[in-house]
């Protein structure tokens, strides 16, 4: 029996067990049909993970173009849900064609890609239903499979509350390495200068083709090019405080500070190079990098330009040293 047969009988059996009038009987023939050939397991669960997910995303619509397809997932619990008697009729037939573009769209290796500019953030509900918080000026690109989830962050940053799913790792890549995840929470900051991933719960291993390190919640890993890796446990509420619209400082780099802040500014942001090595504290709105710099000025006794053509701190828009 060809492969289009097998897909159409585990089309039937998906409707007449779904079905709210089915028998004994029919779940003893089903139960036969099943041991005549693995083939027909490995068809209806295909169908069956599929099938779910398309009702999902029907009850569920995005309300902009921003969430990817559904994403099929190994059946792994008997069906429990049954049809109604008017969705059964003519389901044996119509279902094919649903579940294969379904199908046909869930497997592609396209990916799909997520972008914020500066200022902006971005909530995603992935088809899994894993959650994601991108950063201003981020890009994500997301590819999902029968057997993975993949991910890259090209750059930015982002927050991840992964969907427990034991047959499908969640891998989200940033540079070099690479973070491997089931159910968990974690952050990823792909910065120039470093890269650093946050632990907030559960268990991830970072690894790269030289190393590899496990983290428990509350880790982070600093990342940085011929440099040893640095772990530490820091302030797990000032370091996700961009969440909730704002950035901490606690005796930071200015330079480090103001490459930050520029993720939320539509216009340049430029510091005198004679100050990056300040240090600073407080806690400051994202939503206002210009009123930031004017505080810096006031902290550091520094002037600061705001005009139509950036933000500088220190000196002239001419003198200072971009940080992005």
């Amino acid at each position: 029996m060809n492969n289009r047969s097998v897909r159409a009988e585990a089309a039937a059996w998906l409707a007449r067990l779904r079905y709210e009038g089915r028998t004994a009987a029919d779940e003893a023939a089903f139960r036969a049909w099943l041991a005549e050939d693995a083939a027909h397991g490995a068809a209806f669960e295909e169908l069956s993970a599929a099938w779910d997910a398309a009702g999902a995303y029907v009850r569920d619509p995005a309300p902009e173009p921003l969430r990817s397809p559904p994403t099929s997932r190994p059946l792994t619990r008997p069906l429990t849900r049954p049809l109604t008697r008017r969705v059964a009729i003519g389901a044996g037939a119509g279902v094919v064609a649903a579940v294969a573009g379904v199908l046909g769209w869930m497997q592609t290796d396209a990916a799909v890609r997520y972008e914020t500019g500066p200022g902006e953030r971005r909530q995603l509900t992935l088809a899994d239903r894993s959650r994601v918080t991108l950063d201003g000026d981020s890009a994500l690109a997301v590819r999902f499979s029968g057997g993975a989830r993949q991910l890259t962050l090209e750059r930015g940053r982002a927050y991840f509350e992964v969907a427990h799913d034991r047959s499908r790792p969640f891998m989200a890549r940033a540079g070099d390495y690479e973070v491997i995840a089931l159910g968990t929470a974690f952050e990823i900051d792909h910065a120039p200068a470093a890269l650093s991933v946050l632990l907030v719960e559960g268990k991830v291993a970072v690894r790269s083709d030289r190393d590899e390190a496990f983290l428990r919640a509350g880790d982070r890993i600093v990342l940085k090019d011929r440099a040893a890796p640095l772990r530490d446990r820091p302030d797990m509420a000032r370091l996700t405080a961009w969440q909730r619209g704002q950035l901490i400082f606690d005796n930071d780099r200015l330079g480090d500070a103001v490459a930050q802040m520029a993720r939320y500014s539509s216009d340049p942001m430029t510091i005198d190079p004679a100050l990056a090595g300040r240090r600073i504290s407080g806690a400051f709105s994202i939503a206002d990098p210009a009123a930031f710099a004017r505080s810096v000025g006031l902290l550091l006794d520094a002037p600061v330009t705001v005009s139509a053509s950036g933000i500088a701190i220190g000196r002239s828009e001419e003198q200072a040293a971009p940080v992005r």
